[in-house]
């Protein structure tokens, strides 16, 4: 996960889709099958947002880095 993805949410105004999860996360699997994999879900997604998927296994995350995430309105998706 690079600037490349923050600064295409800049250019194209759309808001950051950011999904940080673990391999072995059973919920992370139902959300990449029944979400990422799913062609139409996954277009809705694209055409609305810049999507970020982030495994912690691969790339750790400082909790003091996503800390502040947990107080915000989780509501964007749900209003599409």
């Amino acid at each position: 996960m690079g600037n490349e993805a923050f600064e295409r949410a800049r250019r194209e105004h759309k808001p950051v889709f950011l999904s940080i999860g673990y391999y072995t996360c059973h919920w992370c699997h139902v959300m990449e099958r029944e979400s990422y994999s799913n062609a139409e879900i996954a277009a809705v997604l694209s055409q609305y947002f810049v999507v970020i998927k982030v495994d912690r296994e691969e790339r750790p995350i400082s909790p003091a880095c996503t800390s502040h995430m947990s107080k915000r309105p989780r509501t964007a998706a749900a209003s599409l």
